[in-house]
């Protein structure tokens, strides 16, 4: 940006000062989520009240998966809707399944690896 006059330094520093503000206040919500949410590990659910918003409702994340991740996960729902798994889901961008219920979830991180996993 090309500064000509004094005018255009004070719209400048201006706008950093408001950006400055607002990187503060969600430096602070930041803060405050961390701490209220303290146990989340234990109860594994996320709602609005830990965002500062008045409710209980859930808030659920949708992870950005990796194409290869994608194909994992498009590949392993259509095996749930066959019948072949009983669940899919992620968790830090990797893929898990379990063939029943009462099995521990498996990691998958190739569709071949989704092959032979049934």
């Amino acid at each position: 940006m090309k500064l000509n006059t004094d005018e255009n330094v004070v719209t400048l520093a201006a706008r950093f000062t408001v950006n400055e503000g607002a990187i503060l206040t969600l430096n602070e919500q930041v803060d405050g989520i961390s701490q209220e949410i303290g146990g989340l590990e234990k109860r594994n659910e996320l709602i609005l009240s830990h965002l500062g918003i008045d409710s209980t409702r859930r808030v659920f994340v949708s992870e950005n998966l990796t194409f290869a991740a994608r194909q994992i996960k498009r590949a392993a729902l259509r095996l749930k809707e066959a019948g072949k798994l009983s669940s899919v889901f992620t968790k830090l961008g990797i893929i898990f399944v379990k063939r029943r219920k009462d099995q521990q979830a498996v990691a998958i991180s190739t569709e071949s690896q989704l092959s032979s996993f049934l």
